[in-house]
Parts: structure tokens; C-alpha cells; sequence
């Protein structure tokens, strides 16, 4: 006689080949949507795949008595849901995006139902749609300021690179090279030179100058 249990059957058709078919519609059609996932993407068969897990999390909270799912014993126990429905190869933070997803299902759905039909085929991933949806709920800044258009970015370097441009000049002007003009005293300059020079180079460039001034003297020019 065979007594095993119906409920017990391997699909090999289906994404992880899970060990049992639920009883639970929910997970039953939960598990064929995760074997539909592997060849067409839709968001119908996601939330399938999202309604099996709230079953399989809170049974899996129930059986190691916690009130939240998180730690190792409740960890152990989910994973083994997972194995035992054939999930366990959902990727670990696309099952986070979809439990988040799910947590929001109703408003998800209501923003899902303002898009053109077009734009809501393609949204067929928990990952894309969690993203987009919470961009659309941000609430723009009214008192933040605008972004500058990329015409306006180059105005504002193009100013910076003016003024750049201006400080270097300044500071080349400023340096003891140019501190002194050809209109300034002679004591001016020398206390131009001094100040930039040291004793003994100032001495240097004193004799220095006596001795261009006489050649030019002897030279008439």
C-alpha cells in the first residue's frame, strides 16, 4: 500500500523544485508563480511569490515564538520554510525588497493603477518598482534651491575660472618682484628690496647695480 503523504511531490518543472506542494492556496500559488518567474517576469506572479512568504514568515515566527522576524532561531526556521517550498533561491535582498513591497501593497497598488499601461508592464520587479514607487512619494523641498541647468553650471565655472584668473594676477602683482614701480623713490625701492631680500643679497645686488650703472656711464648709454 502507498502511504505517503499527497500533499508530498517533486517539481522538476518548477524555479528551486520544492519538496512539497502547499495546501495553502496562498503558498501553492505562490509556488507556481515562482516557477513562471524563471522564464516571464510579472508583477501579478511577484505578488504571489510576496503572499507565500508573509504566510511562511509568520509560521515561521509562531513556531519559535517571536513577535518579530529576526533572530538565529527565527532565521533557521524561515530558512527551512524556504527549502521545504522550494524558495530558498530567491535572492536575499530581492526578498527584502519584496517584503518591504508588501508591507506598502495597498499604496504601491493605488500609485501602479496612475501609470499609463505601457509604463506599468515594464515594472515587473519588486527591486524597480519599490524604487520608483518611494521616488514618487518624495515631497519635493520647497525652500531648497533649484538645481542649476547644465548651461548654468558652466556660466558659474567659467566665473570661477575669471576669478581664478584675477587672483593670480593680484598675487604675481603683489609679489616682491612687482612691489615697487619705476615712479617710486629711490628710498621706496630700497625698502622694497630689503624687505624682500636678505642682507647679503641685498648687499649683492647693490654692488651689482653700481657696477651696471658705471658700465652704462662709460658706455654713453
Amino acid at each position: 500500500m502507498d502511504i505517503s503523504p499527497t500533499s508530498i511531490s517533486v517539481k522538476s518543472d518548477s524555479l528551486d523544485s520544492p519538496i512539497y506542494c502547499s495546501d495553502d492556496p496562498i503558498v501553492r500559488a505562490g509556488q507556481e508563480a515562482w516557477g513562471r518567474l524563471s522564464s516571464n517576469m510579472t508583477w501579478d506572479d511577484w505578488k504571489h511569490v510576496g503572499k507565500a512568504h508573509l504566510i511562511g514568515r509568520q509560521k515561521a515566527m509562531t513556531e519559535v515564538r517571536v513577535n518579530r522576524p529576526i533572530g538565529r532561531r527565527y532565521n533557521k526556521a524561515f530558512g527551512a520554510w524556504l527549502r521545504e517550498f522550494g524558495f530558498e533561491n530567491l535572492n536575499v535582498g530581492d526578498r527584502a525588497r519584496l517584503f518591504e513591497v508588501m508591507a506598502h501593497l495597498s499604496e504601491v497598488e493605488a500609485w501602479l493603477a496612475t501609470l499609463a499601461t505601457s509604463e506599468r508592464v515594464r515594472l515587473n520587479h519588486p527591486t524597480v518598482i519599490l524604487r520608483k514607487w518611494k521616488g514618487s512619494t518624495v515631497v519635493p523641498d520647497r525652500g531648497a534651491a533649484p538645481k542649476p541647468s547644465p548651461y548654468a553650471k558652466l556660466k558659474s565655472a567659467y566665473a570661477e575660472a575669471l576669478e581664478e584668473n584675477h587672483r593670480l594676477r593680484r598675487g604675481v602683482e603683489a609679489s616682491p618682484g612687482n612691489a615697487w614701480k619705476p615712479t617710486d623713490t629711490a628710498s621706496a625701492i630700497a625698502d622694497a628690496m630689503l624687505t624682500a631680500l636678505s642682507p647679503e643679497k641685498a648687499e649683492a645686488t647693490a654692488k651689482e647695480i653700481l657696477k651696471r650703472v658705471k658700465e652704462r656711464k662709460a658706455s654713453g648709454t
